[in-house]
């Protein structure tokens, strides 16, 4: 088993496809597959860009948990706005729900943000027609796959 703490810049999850997203207590847990794994990651020995599956991502001592529907913009034929559709935050006792529904869903983006007391993580997943947007405030992740794979 190969781990990291606070190492979320050694992944690209571009592409990587939505295993499971669960929060627990404080904790909040994604499983992705198809993740590519750096070059510069330190256990990476071969020094070429890699890949795995079932890589998990724990987010430990969340202060913020939220899922937005991400809203859109729609233009008629000559490339007018006639529609603008805001972004809709998902009620907090519903994310459990609709996280559970996204399995299956590629990630367009994952980004992540120091902050003084922690990070700030966002994901970014395509699902059917719309495209989700995942945040999450906590002091700190932790993340670990189980073997090296090529692309």
């Amino acid at each position: 088993m190969y781990a990291t703490v606070n190492g979320l810049n050694y992944y690209d999850m571009h592409d990587a496809v939505l295993q499971s997203a669960s929060l627990m207590s404080r904790q909040f847990t994604l499983v992705l597959d198809q993740v590519y794994i750096k070059a510069e990651h330190p256990a990476n020995r071969d020094i070429v860009t890699k890949r795995t599956n079932d890589f998990r991502m724990v987010f430990d001592d969340v202060s913020s948990l939220s899922l937005y529907e991400e809203g859109y913009e729609l233009f008629d034929a000559d490339m007018k706005p006639y529609r603008k559709v805001e972004d809709r935050k998902v009620k907090d006792e519903d994310v459990s729900y609709d996280l559970e529904h996204m399995a299956g869903c590629e990630v367009d983006e994952a980004l992540v943000e120091q902050l003084e007391d922690g990070i700030h993580f966002t994901l970014r997943l395509l699902v059917e027609d719309h495209t989700w947007r995942i945040e999450v405030n906590a002091r700190g992740s932790h993340e670990s796959f189980a073997r090296f794979m090529s692309l």
